[in-house]
């Protein structure tokens, strides 16, 4: 099984709302599920349990946790290839932060790899003037032709 790891941004800049750290299809997480992580602590501990089991993790992305927080977005188990997440906006309002994010899955007319893989995205964000954070998940379904 090919196995995909993820690459640091080589072009973060630290004024932008979000920043990928990593993305891929491969990482020890099963279920689908959205993490918040405000200490480097929170995020090593994150990190060495996210890419186990691989005989060469990536390397770990450097954050400033006091500036910025890490958010990781998972998709669970998908048993064909083609999926993957992406930040679509962060909304900062007075009692939280909001973060749309969206799936996309290949449609039916899509050619895929048939491999069990499990999609994943994590980004670094400004830290917020809250500690609120909510997600909301859009899916969508793109064609191929």
């Amino acid at each position: 099984m090919a196995c995909t790891f993820p690459i640091a941004n080589p072009n973060q800049e630290t004024n932008q709302d979000w920043v990928v750290l990593a993305t891929g299809n491969q990482c020890a997480v099963e279920n689908s599920q959205q993490i918040v992580l405000k200490s480097e602590e929170a995020f090593n501990k994150f990190w060495e349990e996210t890419f186990s089991g691989f005989d060469m993790p990536p390397t770990q992305a450097s954050v400033d946790f006091n500036n910025r927080w890490v958010v990781a977005a998972f998709m669970g188990m998908q048993r064909k290839g083609g999926f993957s997440a992406e930040v679509i906006s962060l909304t900062e309002k007075e009692q939280s932060t909001e973060i749309l994010l969206q799936h996309l899955k290949p449609g039916p007319d899509c050619m895929s790899t048939m491999a069990i893989e499990f999609p994943f995205l994590i980004v670094s964000i400004k830290k917020p003037s809250s500690e609120e954070i909510s997600f909301q998940v859009m899916e969508k379904v793109y064609t191929c032709e």
